[in-house]
C-alpha cells in the first residue's frame, strides 16, 4: 500500500500533467488561429502600443516573399508580367 507521501507525490504529478495540458490545449488553439489569420493575409500588428488585428504592411509582415505576393502585395516579377501584358 502506498505511503502518503507517495499519494501526494502522485497527486502531485497529476496536478502538473493536467497543467501541461491545458498549456498544451491552450498553444494549439492559438496556433490554429494564427494558421487561419494568415491564411486570410491578417496578422496581429502592434500599433501605438495596442495588440491589433489587420493586414500588415510588406515591413510588417512576417510571410515569405512568395505568400506575400500571393496576398495581393507587388512584387517585381508581377510589376514586369503586368508590363508584358500591357504590351
Amino acid at each position: 500500500m502506498p505511503s502518503y507521501s507517495e499519494y501526494l507525490e502522485l497527486i502531485e504529478n497529476l496536478k502538473r500533467n493536467a497543467r501541461i495540458a491545458r498549456i498544451a490545449e491552450i498553444t494549439n488553439a492559438k496556433a490554429l488561429i494564427l494558421q487561419i489569420m494568415q491564411a486570410h493575409g491578417l496578422a496581429i500588428i502592434e500599433s501605438r502600443g495596442r495588440l491589433e488585428i489587420g493586414v500588415p504592411s510588406p515591413a510588417q509582415s512576417s510571410l515569405k516573399p512568395r505568400a506575400r505576393s500571393l496576398a495581393g502585395a507587388d512584387t517585381r516579377a508581377g510589376k514586369q508580367r503586368s508590363a508584358r501584358r500591357m504590351e
